[in-house]
C-alpha cells in the first residue's frame, strides 16, 4: 500500500477524522449486510482514528459504534465503558450531533438491556433518547425509540403502550423518510 502524504498537523487531524468516518461507515454497511467478521477491530481502529483527529463528534461516535459492536460480540464490560465514554463526551451538549450521539448511544443501551430481560431499566433509557431525539427533531430516532420501547412494553404485558409505541414508530419512520426527499 503507499504511503500517505505528509501533512500539516490541522490537515492530518483533519484526514484522521474523515479516515475514522468512512471506516464507520464502511463497518456499518458490513454489518447490514450480515457480515460482521473484524467488525470489532474495524470500530476499534476507527476509534483510534478518531482519537489522533481530536474531534471529540467523531470519537463519541466511534465510541458509540464500538461499544454496540462489542456488546454484540459479548464484551459486556468493555460495550459498557464505550457507551460511558460516549455519554460523558457528549453530556450536556446543544450541538446536534452530539444530541444525536447521546440519542442513539441511549437506544443502544436500552437495546442491550431489553435483550436481556431488562425491559423497565430500558425504558428508562429510551425515555431520556425520546427527550434528546425530540430535542433535535431525529424522526429516524425517535421511531427506533418508539420501536424498542413497543418491544420493552411488550416484554412487561402493556399491551395498550406497546401498540401506541408501535403506531407512533410508524408516524415517526414515515416521517423520517420524508425528510430523505
Amino acid at each position: 500500500m503507499e504511503e500517505m502524504p505528509k501533512l500539516s498537523s490541522e490537515l492530518e487531524k483533519e484526514r484522521n477524522r474523515v479516515l475514522s468516518y468512512c471506516l464507520m461507515r464502511i463497518d456499518n454497511a458490513l454489518v447490514a449486510t450480515q457480515d460482521a467478521k473484524g467488525s470489532v477491530d474495524r470500530m476499534r481502529k476507527a476509534l483510534s482514528l478518531a482519537q489522533k483527529s481530536e474531534d471529540k463528534i467523531q470519537i463519541a461516535r466511534c465510541s458509540m459504534a464500538l461499544g454496540v459492536r462489542l456488546a454484540s460480540a459479548g464484551l459486556e464490560k468493555e460495550a459498557e465503558e464505550n457507551w460511558t465514554k460516549a455519554l460523558d463526551i457528549a453530556k450536556d451538549s446543544a450541538n446536534y450531533d452530539m444530541r444525536q450521539v447521546t440519542g442513539w448511544t441511549l437506544i443502544a443501551k436500552a437495546a442491550f438491556l431489553n435483550k436481556k430481560g431488562k425491559s423497565m431499566e430500558a425504558l428508562e433509557l429510551l425515555r431520556s433518547a425520546e427527550t434528546e431525539l425530540q430535542a433535535i427533531e431525529n424522526y429516524a430516532g425517535l421511531a427506533n425509540v418508539n420501536a424498542l420501547m413497543a418491544e420493552a412494553y411488550g416484554s412487561i404485558g402493556d399491551k395498550l403502550n406497546k401498540e401506541k409505541c408501535l403506531r407512533k414508530s410508524q408516524e415517526f419512520m414515515k416521517k423520517a423518510k420524508k425528510e430523505k426527499k
